[in-house]
């Protein structure tokens, strides 16, 4: 594959997991971590979806800001801390190759579990709170995708669908700027991002995503948009699992 098409595609996953994020609140970590994996690698590809979801998150935060629940949002990040650092070692230590595979797994395991356990038992309290931020923390530095935690987090506790899509944006602002800072602290970061002038592209086109879900938004379906992002997500986990496994033969 040449380097315009993978460039191309990679723009494409950058608009449609935006889009799909201003829409139904997760989308950008499920539909990019897999599928820049695939393009880059899994050490790569998972910082470059921490920064656009960085972008992303941060840009929807303030548009959805009067539904967010700031405090519930703050404890999560705060307990995402310790799964951050200990997915942040892992990463260090884990060869290209394994991780680009364990990316693509992580997510199909995550999408799996949704399916396969619709109906959760209502639960409450501090501890649930602690286990679902820091699995988050965990997940969204090894696979950038704290989404499918934060799901079965809101599906656990019943957690109204408005205010939760909201303040999902400010828990994915704090974990993917945690991811970054830790992979800089010990030696993934900047050096492993693709040029800089790849930057404000990605910054165009995360406006633009947030433009047209923006504009979709009284014509898709929250649960709509969240079975697209599922199934791109799908996609891309078993093409970064095939890309992992060919690395290795």
């Amino acid at each position: 594959m040449d380097n315009a098409t993978v460039w191309v595609i990679a723009g494409l996953a950058v608009v449609l997991g935006v889009t799909l994020q201003r829409l139904s609140g997760m989308g950008t970590g499920l539909v990019l971590a897999p599928t820049l994996s695939a393009l880059f690698g899994g050490a790569v590809g998972v910082l470059m979806s921490n920064v656009a979801a960085i972008a992303s998150a941060g840009l929807i935060l303030w548009a959805v800001r009067d539904r967010v629940a700031w405090r519930r949002g703050a404890t999560l990040v705060g307990f995402a801390v310790p799964g951050a650092v200990l997915g942040a070692l892992f990463v260090l230590v884990v060869p290209a190759a394994w991780l680009t595979i364990i990316v693509g797994v992580v997510v199909l395991v995550a999408l799996g579990n949704s399916y396969l356990r619709p109906h959760l038992r209502e639960r409450h309290g501090l501890a649930v709170t602690a286990v679902a931020g820091g699995v988050g923390g965990l997940f969204n530095t090894t696979a950038g995708v704290a989404g499918p935690a934060m799901m079965l987090y809101a599906r656990t506790t019943r957690w109204e669908q408005r205010e939760f899509a909201a303040t999902l944006q400010l828990v994915f602002l704090g974990m993917n700027i945690l991811s970054v800072i830790l992979k800089n602290l010990i030696g993934i970061g900047a050096s492993a991002l693709p040029p800089l002038w790849v930057a404000p592209g990605m910054l165009v086109l995360v406006v633009c995503g947030i433009g047209i879900g923006s504009l979709l938004e009284k014509r898709v379906s929250i649960p709509a948009a969240r079975r697209t992002a599922e199934v791109l997500a799908l996609v891309g986990s078993v093409v970064a699992i095939a890309r992992g496994v060919l690395a290795l033969t």
